[in-house]
């Protein structure tokens, strides 16, 4: 899962817990959100330049179903297959750009956009 937020509130929630929408289903309430403050793995993560790195691989399973939290964008959105509600999504960490990408990027593939419980 992955949390995406503006930059001023990021402050505001590294310390509390998921609260999923009511419409959400999840495993994640009452588990602290890691972000870049709190947990200097993801910080490690997103600060790589290369996609191929071990320590991407390394966090994915470490930390898999954990949530995370961090300043984002949507890469890429398309529908999967032929789906009306569900999708493939890439994001990216930090701003958006249309010239470059930073790496790592997460990728979700036949997802509904709630089943990430983007905060913006």
């Amino acid at each position: 899962m992955v949390e995406v937020s503006d930059t001023e509130s990021t402050d505001e929630k590294s310390s509390e817990t998921v609260e999923q929408p009511t419409n959400a289903t999840s495993t994640y309430s009452n588990q602290e959100i890691l972000t870049v403050k709190n947990n200097e793995d993801l910080a490690a993560v997103l600060a790589v330049k290369d996609p191929s790195d071990p320590i991407v691989g390394e966090f994915a399973k470490k930390y898999a179903d954990r949530p995370i939290e961090f300043d984002g964008n949507i890469a890429n959105m398309m529908k999967h297959e032929i789906y009306t509600i569900r999708y493939d999504i890439l994001i990216y960490a930090g701003d958006y750009s249309e010239t470059t990408a930073i790496r790592p990027s997460f990728n979700f593939e036949d997802v509904n956009v709630s089943d990430l419980s983007f905060w913006l």
